[in-house]
């Protein structure tokens, strides 16, 4: 099982929770985004899930699953001096829509790859399931 790692990367997520059902405009400047924190998300590549491990670990805060990566697209800056970030889907059934920034460009590159791939097997595989919830809770 090969893992990508990536230090640094700020995790967010849309203020009042994702809405269901429907589409939203997720990269639009009207979205507000509520940081969570900074630290590692580690993407395991044969299933795309994706682990996040926030850097400031107080206590005994383990690694939080965050889904399986579905789709990523670039969400340009709203501000001068501020790196781009991304909006990526998961299938996570509280959080699947989180706002992923990097700190080092190599790794928006790599990440970027990973989703197309992402997004390339969900279009064969993952239409309609959701493979982080058992058939009986669905």
């Amino acid at each position: 099982m090969a893992v990508r790692c990536f230090p640094g990367v700020t995790v967010g997520f849309p203020q009042g929770g994702t809405p269901r059902p429907g589409k939203h405009d997720w990269g639009s400047p009207s979205t507000s985004w509520v940081i969570w924190t900074t630290g590692e998300l580690r993407l395991e590549t044969a299933s795309m899930a994706l682990f996040f491990t926030p850097s400031n670990r107080s206590g005994a805060m383990q690694a939080k699953p965050l889904g399986c990566l579905l789709t990523a697209a670039l969400m340009p800056a709203t501000t001068p001096g501020e790196s781009p970030s991304f909006v990526v889907t998961t299938n996570d059934p509280v959080h699947s829509v989180m706002r992923l920034g990097f700190s080092r460009p190599a790794d928006e590159d790599t990440f970027v790859a990973m989703a197309k791939t992402a997004e390339a097997a969900g279009s064969r595989s993952f239409v309609g399931r959701r493979s982080s919830v058992r058939t009986s809770m669905v």
